[in-house]
């Protein structure tokens, strides 16, 4: 699934997560809390792609997110020749480790702790998932994921330490909310590659047919094609902006 549908799961992802924990907590769905919310959540599900050179993900901010790239897929392929069984056949760097729940949870839980502690981390998730969300909303203009110039590299660095800084100023954001959008945009990055013909490894380390890093997924008559000129996925996209937009701008008037 491309990066862009993968960031308009995810902003739907934390439009409803805003919502229950506005309704959960009975909090205000103040406009920067659900901008935070969708923010995160789009950003975050574009991480799990850090595992592949040439995702959106990978390109969104140069050297960084290069570097992020080679020590994932570094750590990724160390572990799964570390809990691989005879039966696993995968190259073990990309759509292993990091398209799995319990990495998520982890991810997500680390987030919860480092927000605990430290605003800065609160500051730092904001801008890099942001920055992620940003780049996914540029794709939707340009396609091409090496066009990227220093100019806009900048620009989106810029652009994201604003609205962080801007969120950080008039919102509280509870680090476990923070965590849990963190975690549950990455879920749904990969339960949205579950339903495409590579599918993923959601439940790794659970042996499956001897298998640890076994793919799930739909039956194959139930699986989409992916890419521009799929429609299937370009109507999952468009209707989860859509309704993204809808939600949002509900939880405000009402």
């Amino acid at each position: 699934m491309m990066g862009k549908t993968h960031a308009a799961t995810g902003a739907l992802t934390g439009a409803a997560l805003t919502a229950a924990y506005t309704s959960w907590t009975a909090a205000a769905p103040t406009p920067g809390l659900i901008v935070a919310g969708v923010a995160v959540g789009a950003g975050a599900a574009l991480l799990p792609d850090l595992d592949h050179p040439e995702s959106t993900a990978t390109h969104s901010l140069g050297p960084l997110t290069r570097l992020l790239c080679l020590i994932t897929r570094v750590v990724s392929k160390a572990t799964y020749k570390a809990t691989g069984t005879p039966y696993d056949d995968n190259e073990g760097s990309h759509r292993t480790l990091t398209h799995t729940a319990l990495f998520a949870l982890a991810v997500g839980a680390l987030t919860v702790w480092a927000a605990s502690t430290w605003q800065a981390a609160t500051a730092l998730v904001l801008w890099l998932t942001t920055s992620l969300a940003l780049r996914a909303l540029a794709a939707h203009l340009d396609t091409s994921v090496r066009q990227r110039t220093l100019s806009t590299l900048v620009g989106v660095s810029v652009l994201s330490g604003a609205i962080t800084a801007t969120l950080m100023w008039l919102e509280n954001i509870p680090a476990t909310y923070l965590g849990v959008c963190l975690g549950a945009g990455m879920i749904v990055h990969v339960l949205g590659d579950m339903i495409t013909k590579e599918q993923a490894p959601l439940l790794w380390p659970i042996k499956i047919n001897g298998k640890r890093w076994w793919d799930l997924g739909p039956p194959p008559a139930m699986l989409i094609t992916t890419g521009d000129d799929s429609a299937i996925e370009g109507s999952i996209r468009w209707g989860c902006w859509a309704i993204t937009g809808i939600w949002a701008a509900l939880m405000i008037l009402l």
